[in-house]
C-alpha cells in the first residue's frame, strides 16, 4: 500500500509541472502588453520610458524561464500560506492567521 502511494505521488510531479506550464502559458498569451494596459488604465499615455520601467518592475523584461520560475515560487508561497491556515484549524486554534495574500 505504501509503495502504491509513493508511486502515485511520484507520478503526480510531472502532471503538476505540466499544469504549471500550461497555466503560465495561458496567462502569458493574453493580447496586449501588460505594461501598456496598466498605464492606460491609470489614464497615462504610455511613453517608451514608462513602459520599460513598468516592464522592469513586473519582471517582464526577464527571460521566459526566469518568469516561469518566479510564477512557480509565487504559487508555492500561496500554497504555504493556505497550509498554515489549515494547520491552525488542525491544531485547534480558534483564530485565523490572516496572512493569505
Amino acid at each position: 500500500m505504501i509503495k502504491y502511494a509513493v508511486q502515485r505521488l511520484l507520478q503526480a510531479i510531472p502532471v503538476l509541472f505540466g499544469i504549471s506550464l500550461i497555466s503560465f502559458g495561458l496567462i502569458r498569451v493574453t493580447p496586449g502588453d501588460p505594461a501598456e494596459i496598466m498605464l492606460r488604465s491609470d489614464g497615462i499615455q504610455p511613453s517608451p520610458e514608462a513602459v520599460a520601467a513598468i516592464r522592469a518592475q513586473l519582471g517582464l523584461d526577464e527571460p521566459l524561464f526566469m518568469r516561469n520560475r518566479a510564477f512557480a515560487c509565487q504559487v508555492m508561497g500561496h500554497l504555504r500560506r493556505w497550509q498554515s491556515l489549515y494547520l491552525s484549524f488542525a491544531d485547534g486554534c480558534c483564530f485565523f492567521r490572516w496572512n493569505l495574500f
